[in-house]
C-alpha cells in the first residue's frame, strides 16, 4: 500500500498458470466494418455496440448531464 498524502494506493498481482493450445492451420479472413464490428469467414459474427439504441440512450443522456 502507498499513501501520497491524498489517496491510498494498493497494488495487487495475480498469478495463473499457462494453458497449452495446440496450434492450428486453418487460415481464417477478418472484416472490419461499420454495421457489424467483426465478420470471419467462418461465420463469426461481432455486433457493433455502439449502435444499440441502448447506447445511443446513454450517450445522449451523457451529453446532457456533461452541460
Amino acid at each position: 500500500m502507498k499513501y501520497d498524502g491524498v489517496h491510498w494506493w494498493i497494488t495487487v498481482s495475480i498469478e495463473e498458470p499457462i494453458i497449452e493450445q495446440e496450434l492450428s492451420d486453418e487460415t481464417i479472413g477478418v472484416d472490419v466494418g461499420i454495421k457489424k464490428l467483426l465478420v470471419a469467414s467462418n461465420g463469426l459474427v461481432v455486433k457493433n455496440i455502439n449502435k444499440t439504441a441502448k447506447v445511443k440512450k446513454l450517450l445522449r443522456k451523457k451529453k446532457k448531464v456533461q452541460r
